[in-house]
């Protein structure tokens, strides 16, 4: 994703890869263009703004300047944007230094729970460390140039990420190991967020996360090992959620029974959920529900493109409209930090079928 992000900003410690992967696999984004549009239209009111915005065709023709990005984000709400000044240094860490400042000053002026202000302010304080980290990491890197220093990089690796890995013989198994490592760490600090994000008035967080029930698993079938991904699992878990939920149309717990109120959700208003005299209309009791099979089926599977198997992303709109209507129609169209979650099973799932797809497998088997 060199066009949408400079390689200069994939490199670092507690932030290395973010930005490929998450622009990747959270925002769906191929280019910068991409990029900034998805994160545009996440704020309310801007959902109608389109590619065709001069402002994404001068990024196309690379023809953007500080005047026209500063108009643009100011026009369409993203004042944090207009005010970063340029990065003049390398790593995602000088990106997550302006996000941790600025989202503390906000914290100052707010009338928060303050319990809540507080724990949040100890959370970016601690990005604002481990940012220094990777800053000093990224400068002792720098000082061996053109060299690498690979026992350095592995004292590192191992005290930040938990991860024993060589890098020296450009090994894919190492990489990828590597890139797990980073991505476990990218879901750990996004949970401790959304923990202090929800804080009662005693100081209780109110989350509890979600992130262990996506972790990948091996199922042995017979003799066969079978790879399960986060997608599957989180298809798996919607349906057992669908199947405690109060709202529950269906009276047989089957997948198939699923389907059927899926298909319902997506005509029937919120409204009628709440109301105990409503009635199901009469060409929802048995709707066709082949559209929904097929779409959890790409969805737990990926998709084939040639030789590579490619994740299908779920959006927050799908997740919402489609899944959670469907067991909690109230929560359908609320948007908080707990969404967050879906976005750590994003980048999961966008990970997982990638290392498949680049032959991991098989890099394993040889390796042992």
């Amino acid at each position: 994703m060199t066009e949408m992000l400079a390689k200069e900003l994939q490199c670092g410690l507690n932030f290395l890869m973010w930005p490929e992967v998450v622009g990747k696999a959270v925002f769906e984004s191929n280019s910068l263009a991409e990029f900034f549009l998805n994160v545009i239209r996440l704020k309310p009111g801007n959902e109608d703004v389109t590619s065709d915005h001069a402002f994404f065709r001068k990024i196309r023709a690379n023809d953007i300047t500080q005047e026209d990005a500063d108009a643009f984000f100011r026009r369409y709400g993203s004042e944090a944007a207009a005010n970063a000044k340029p990065i003049r240094e390398i790593g995602a860490w000088t990106i997550f230094k302006l996000y941790a400042d600025s989202e503390s000053a906000l914290l100052d002026e707010s009338k928060t729970n303050p319990l809540r202000r507080a724990r949040l302010k100890q959370f970016f304080a601690f990005i604002g460390y481990i940012c220094g980290v990777d800053s000093a990491f990224i400068r002792e890197c720098q000082s061996y140039a053109p060299d690498v220093n690979y026992d350095f990089l592995r004292r590192s690796h191992l005290e930040w990420l938990l991860i024993d890995v060589d890098l020296s013989q450009n090994d894919k198994v190492e990489t990828a190991k590597l890139m797990i490592a980073a991505m476990l760490n990218f879901a750990a600090l996004l949970s401790l967020y959304i923990k202090c994000s929800f804080i009662d008035d005693n100081g209780t967080s109110l989350h509890k996360s979600l992130v262990a029930s996506f972790l990948p698993e091996i199922v042995i079938k017979g003799t066969v090992p079978s790879f399960i991904n986060s997608n599957h699992l989180l298809m798996e878990l919607l349906k057992k959620a669908w199947e405690k939920s109060e709202h529950r149309i269906d009276d047989k717990c089957t997948w198939q029974g699923y389907y059927r109120d899926l298909a319902r959700a997506e005509k029937l208003d919120i409204a009628w959920y709440s109301n105990p005299a409503a009635k199901l209309p009469d060409e929802l009791k048995d709707p066709e529900v082949s559209k929904f099979k097929k779409r959890i089926s790409r969805i737990k599977s990926g998709v084939l493109s040639g030789k590579n198997i490619k994740p299908v992303l779920v959006s927050v709109k799908e997740l919402q409209q489609t899944f959670i209507k469907a067991i909690s129609p109230e929560h359908s169209t609320q948007f908080d930090e707990s969404l967050l979650d879906f976005a750590i099973v994003k980048v999961f799932e966008y990970v997982q079928l990638s290392l498949l797809s680049d032959g991991i497998c098989e890099s394993i088997k040889k390796s042992v």
